[in-house]
């Protein structure tokens, strides 16, 4: 009678130290997929934040040259209307003064 206490003694230490064993590598376990968890966290921050980045840089630079070629036809346009006036200021001139003096 005293052996088969002894065997399930022995049997319930075995038992715990098992369920000791698993509970320790189901801890490992939870740990190591946290840290897995918190670096493909920080990656996909990491692509994010160059993503971001740059789509600010391509926006800056459509921005930019966009502005140029705003400036650039602003620019022409002021330099065809003074070119007009320069050829035509004589014309224009004369039919006002036409049209103040002679009545039209």
């Amino acid at each position: 009678m005293e052996d088969l206490i002894h065997n399930l003694l022995e049997i319930d230490r075995g038992a715990q130290k098992k369920l000791t064993d698993a509970e320790t590598q189901r801890n490992q376990i939870l740990d190591s997929l946290e840290e897995q968890q918190q670096a493909l966290s920080d990656e996909i921050l990491a692509t994010a934040k160059a993503e971001v980045t740059q789509l600010q840089r391509d926006s800056d630079a459509r921005v930019q040259a966009r502005s140029e070629e705003l400036k650039k036809r602003y620019a022409d346009a002021v330099q065809a209307l003074d070119e007009s006036y320069q050829q035509r200021k004589d014309s224009l001139v004369d039919a006002i003064v036409q049209r103040c003096v002679g009545g039209e």
